[in-house]
């Protein structure tokens, strides 16, 4: 995947962490909160065209944006975490990492890493493992925008 601006080898390189009181994203220095605007993240993030899906029993504008970084967070050794940002009706709700070749042990043995425990609650966050309709396993963090 690459992104305009970007040469097609590099991967961004950052400590990648969460803050579990809001379920913003730390990506380095660069944060992803709850009132990021898809226009308004970094570069290295490829948006996709909106589509119209069914949440809740109501039909909401979703659109995502996705990128490959390395997390230079201590312990992580630059390990390729493929974030994928989910926007509903414009406002970003959820977050989806793919460990990439790992399975649903080694997603929680990350998320312990990033949140002193593989799922839980708080006001403003919840974040676990799932496995996608293929079977394949990813982290997730859902914000208080996520329904």
């Amino acid at each position: 995947m690459a992104a305009a601006g970007r040469n097609e080898g590099e991967t961004p390189r950052a400590a990648i962490g969460f803050d579990a009181a809001t379920g913003a994203l730390h990506l380095g220095a660069t944060v992803v909160d709850v009132d990021t605007d898809i226009a308004g993240l970094p570069a290295a993030f490829v948006t996709d065209a909106a589509q119209t899906v069914e949440v809740a029993g109501r039909r909401v504008s979703c659109r995502f944006a996705e990128t490959d970084w390395r997390d230079d967070a201590p312990g992580e050794n630059g390990r390729r975490v493929h974030l994928r940002l989910r926007f509903e009706d414009g406002v970003w709700v959820s977050a989806f990492c793919v460990l990439r070749g790992a399975g649903a042990a080694a997603h929680r043995h990350w998320l312990r890493r990033k949140f002193g425990a593989a799922e839980g609650v708080a006001a403003g966050c919840r974040w676990g493992v799932a496995e996608d309709r293929s079977g394949d396993c990813h982290a997730f963090v859902h914000n208080r925008h996520w329904r």
